[in-house]
């Protein structure tokens, strides 16, 4: 039986992505606010981020959650509470702001693009 924290990757989209990212996004480095105390729904939430995001295994449950709703309120790709797969744009999200990259609202498709294929070099 597989440990919590090891990656199902029959649940993942890893054929398509390639491999993990090497990036080490670091949960300090970002300015999403995670004053809020942590909600029954980041317990369910944060789980299944670090499911499909292993790169993320040692952030925060309240920041996980933060920042996945920070991310699909300012890109509005996702529904806020709805993680059913490893897609690249949540990774691009961290690493655009991770790095400090300016990006207008309109812009966000293509900066996560461009952060897209940095990433996954």
């Amino acid at each position: 039986m597989p440990h919590d924290n090891e990656l199902n990757e029959d649940a993942t989209d890893f054929g398509r992505f390639g491999p993990l990212v090497s990036y080490p996004f670091n949960p300090e480095s970002y300015e999403f606010d995670t004053s809020n105390e942590l909600t029954e729904d980041d317990d369910t939430l944060a789980p299944e981020l670090r499911r499909f995001y292993p790169e993320l295994l040692n952030w925060s449950s309240r920041s996980l959650a933060t920042a996945w709703r920070t991310y699909s309120q300012r890109v509005g790709l996702v529904t806020e509470e709805y993680v059913c797969v490893r897609e690249p744009n949540f990774l691009a999200f961290l690493y655009v702001n991770q790095q400090g990259w300016r990006v207008d609202e309109h812009r966000w498709i293509e900066a996560l693009e461009r952060a897209v294929t940095e990433l996954w070099k």
